[in-house]
């Protein structure tokens, strides 16, 4: 019987390892293991430069050993752990030297250090271009018309930018490359929405923090002429207020949708929480959507006495909820703020606050007591209310749980 090592696998074997680890991995530990390892590792071509949590030491290293043509991504930000990095980073490359880099990441850029990238990566073919700014609002024209110059001529695949379609400045056409597959925005008008459908023929995922509805008058955002986006599956946006008349216009444009969240502010005078008219409206206008999150806020405070919970879960009953869909809900009255909030489960909101049950009443169509944790293991922030009391042996246990669950934990 035959038997082998980590140094006798085919060199492609070991580069399909490399995927798995991290660049200063791979240069300053695996390489240095034998000669043929440091063979390999030199004729590696396609690293991946993650700077978010690398220190200064490492940066300075791997500054003065990387080959830009061997890099296809590169992951650069200036948070509070890495100051001034991007900035260095340009000190030490013109980005016209990345001549093969596929995907971009730019975290927390000034608008100067964005302006000099953004004139030398015409020359990299870009598949995927993720910016985050601190304000974008602070930033100029000139910076705006070069970014949507510069997506416009692009063959990207992906785009991820905390702006607003409308703050791009788009003067180039077509507005977006017909090669997107992905993207994330932070705002846009529905006309604008219809326009970004219309145009990103090959989109297949649209994140959207928020989309503006200035008049709720059917005729007047009647997606009209639409052609609709046959690969488009998933759909997500909020936090923001939308009644039911304008969701499901909005929602009308996207009838292949297998993936559906929505975070929403409304008003019990609305009826976005009505189960029953969302079971019609999916069975009638989205027969294809296998997933639906979504996280319902009631901005309109309502007395304790007149609260009947039963009444908001009830509509999540029915089989097609229940035994079609497998799709359950929760329901919580927080009496401390006098509000009702309508959930799917797992919980979809990353941003989670938590009350004790002795501050609220819930009813939820989930009763499975196994695996709990399975219900929560979507937040990454948690906000607990410390001044509240709670009982040790219910309310303190279950905090615990989500602490150990949650990547950040987040006290007021």
């Amino acid at each position: 019987m035959s038997s082998s090592s980590l140094s006798t696998l085919p060199v492609e074997l070991i580069h399909y390892l490399f995927e798995y680890l991290d660049i200063t991995t791979i240069l300053f530990s695996f390489r240095y293991v034998c000669k043929r390892f440091h063979t390999i590792v030199n004729s590696f071509d396609q690293y991946k430069l993650d700077m978010r949590m690398i220190s200064k030491y490492n940066f300075d290293r791997l500054c003065q050993i990387i080959s830009p043509e061997k890099i296809h991504s590169i992951i650069l930000t200036n948070d509070m752990n890495t100051p001034y990095q991007i900035r260095i980073f340009l000190s030490r490359f013109s980005f016209d030297q990345f001549s093969r880099l596929q995907s971009l990441t730019l975290i927390k850029i000034e608008e100067n250090n964005l302006f000099s990238i953004l004139m030398h990566i015409s020359k990299c073919s870009l598949q995927s271009l993720t910016i985050n700014c601190s304000s974008w609002d602070t930033f100029s024209y000139t910076i705006r018309v070069l970014l949507s110059s510069t997506i416009a001529k692009s063959n990207l695949e992906k785009l991820d930018l905390n702006i607003s379609y409308r703050d791009l400045d788009m003067i180039s056409w077509p507005p977006l490359p017909i090669t997107l597959k992905y993207l994330r925005l932070e705002r846009c008008t529905f006309q604008e929405y219809c326009m970004i459908l219309r145009h990103a023929i090959n989109l297949q995922k649209f994140e959207l923090t928020e989309c503006l509805m200035y008049n709720s008058d059917e005729t007047i955002y009647r997606p009209i002429d639409i052609i609709y986006p046959l690969k488009l599956i998933s759909l997500s946006f909020g936090a923001c207020f939308m009644r039911m008349k304008e969701l499901l216009i909005f929602l009308s444009c996207t009838p292949k949708l297998q993936y559906l969240k929505l975070i929403i502010w409304t008003d019990l005078s609305d009826s976005v929480i009505d189960g029953k008219k969302w079971e019609n409206f999916i069975s009638d206008k989205l027969p294809l959507l296998t997933r639906f999150e979504f996280f319902f806020d009631d901005l309109t405070h309502i007395n304790q006495d007149s609260v009947n919970i039963l009444s908001y879960t009830q509509p999540f009953r029915t089989p097609f909820w229940k035994e079609n869909k497998h799709w359950y809900v929760m329901c919580d009255y927080v009496k401390t703020l006098s509000v009702i909030r309508l959930y799917s489960l797992p919980i979809c909101n990353l941003l989670y606050t938590y009350y004790a049950d002795s501050r609220k009443i819930s009813d939820s169509t989930w009763k499975t007591t196994d695996n709990q944790m399975r219900l929560i293991h979507h937040i990454r922030e948690l906000n607990l209310n410390l001044n509240e009391i709670v009982e040790p042996d219910n309310d303190i246990q279950v905090m615990m749980k989500l602490y150990l669950n949650l990547n950040i934990l987040s006290l007021f």
